[in-house]
């Protein structure tokens, strides 16, 4: 593994620290009171940005994510795909149950090395499995017009999730798609969940 990999890694990943890091980017850039959408990991940091930064947005998507700890039927899919644990990775198992994701992820990091992806994901691990890293009761502070939406077939994250969000955010709207698993960038219903948020983010525009 090399020095120099490792170096441009930070000591851990988190939410909140990703969540600060978009608002200081919305700073930076003077943006507006941007709609912030996110995806899985991304829906995590939309989510604390709703809880950290209200002010800098206008709006939230947040799509695949979850505000409870990792529960055991969940821990029993990544272990099935050799996500065993915080950084406990299987990467033959990995690559044979997960062969689209694994070639993605290699292809995407290849300039930073071929050892930086798997560095990078073994770091991811253990913020998915730390049950710190999910917002729990916090959601309720959101204040700002959130969309939740989730797909019908996601093998990660159950629908009792997106369910919990949208009892527990004021005001949020849901939005279930239909024949689509956690890989929607990857499938074939990515148009359903454009045509979804473009409709909230005009009603958004409407409402301003």
């Amino acid at each position: 593994m090399g020095k120099d990999v490792q170096s441009i890694l930070p000591v851990s990943y988190s939410y909140s620290l990703m969540a600060d890091d978009i608002a200081g980017l919305i700073k930076a850039l003077a943006l507006e009171k941007p709609v912030l959408c996110g995806w899985s990991d991304g829906g995590q940091i939309a989510l604390e940005m709703g809880i950290r930064h209200p002010q800098l947005v206008s709006g939230l998507v947040v799509g695949g994510a979850q505000m409870n700890p990792v529960s055991i039927d969940q821990s029993e899919f990544w272990a099935s795909i050799g996500l065993t644990g915080a950084g406990e990775i299987d990467f033959d198992k990995f690559k044979k149950k997960m062969p689209d994701w694994y070639a993605l992820l290699e292809d995407a990091h290849k300039s930073q090395g071929p050892e930086y992806w798997k560095i990078m994901i073994a770091d991811l691990t253990r913020m998915w499995f730390d049950d710190s890293s999910y917002p729990g009761e916090k959601v309720q502070k959101i204040n700002v017009p959130t969309l939740i939406f989730q797909m019908d077939r996601d093998e990660a994250i159950p629908m009792s999730e997106a369910i919990d969000l949208y009892e527990n955010i004021p005001n949020a709207e849901l939005a279930v798609i239909p024949g689509a698993t956690h890989a929607l960038s990857m499938g074939r219903r990515s148009s359903v969940f454009t045509c979804i948020v473009v409709d909230f983010i005009e009603r958004l525009k409407q409402k301003n």
